[in-house]
């Protein structure tokens, strides 16, 4: 039995035209544009996995919120920022 998880975000405005953006600048594969979303997704988990295992080593804290990663992001020149 293999585990599995739905996830689901509305990206509108700004969001939506930079998930694009990357999905074409990547050259992300997949046949249709959920596929490409799926791909997008693994992606980006992977890359916040690293930014998380890079804050836990510099700062020696085991569990980040989401707020001490945004910052730490920040610090390093992120410029997309959570709405709540």
């Amino acid at each position: 039995m293999s585990d599995t998880k739905n996830i689901r975000a509305k990206l509108e405005d700004d969001d939506a035209i930079r998930a694009n953006v990357l999905i074409c600048g990547l050259r992300v594969k997949g046949g249709t544009i959920s596929e490409k979303n799926e791909q997008l997704i693994k992606l980006s988990l992977i890359a916040l996995e690293s930014v998380v295992n890079e804050y836990k080593s510099s700062s020696g804290k085991s569990f980040p919120s989401e707020t001490e990663i945004t910052n730490f992001m920040a610090k390093k020149g992120s410029t997309l920022r959570l709405d709540h």
